[in-house]
This record gives structure tokens, sequence and C-alpha cells, in this order.
């Protein structure tokens, strides 16, 4: 669950009320999505279509080697 008090206390949404973040998050689609320990997000070279903002935890960009 999103916790529109936490997200209207950062940088990113600073200046927005709870509310107006809310509907905001709504009139984009906005998902949430839980990914276990070592889950891949995203592949590099993939084609992107949104992007996604971490709530919780943390993620890390990892660069491979063409082979």
């Amino acid at each position: 669950m999103i916790d529109y008090e936490d997200l209207a206390r950062t940088k990113l949404f600073s200046g927005i009320s709870p509310i107006e973040i809310a509907r905001l998050l709504d009139c984009v689609s906005a998902k949430c999505a839980e990914y276990a320990p070592n889950d891949y997000i995203v592949e590099e070279g993939s084609r992107l279509s949104a992007f996604g903002i971490v709530l919780s935890g943390h993620g890390q960009s990892i660069r491979t080697r063409s082979q």
C-alpha cells in the first residue's frame, strides 16, 4: 500500500499534497509491485514504456559486458 504522506515528504513530490499525489498516481495508472531479493526488475537493453520509484528497500544497477 502506498503511503501518500511519506511520498509528500520526498523531493520528487515536494509541494504536492497527499491527496493530489493520490490523484496524480491514479491518472497515470500507477501500480505497486514487490520483488524478491536478487530479482531482476528490468534487463539491460530492454525497451521501457514506464518508470518506477523504489518505495522501500534498494535496487542495484549492473552493466553486463556483451560476449
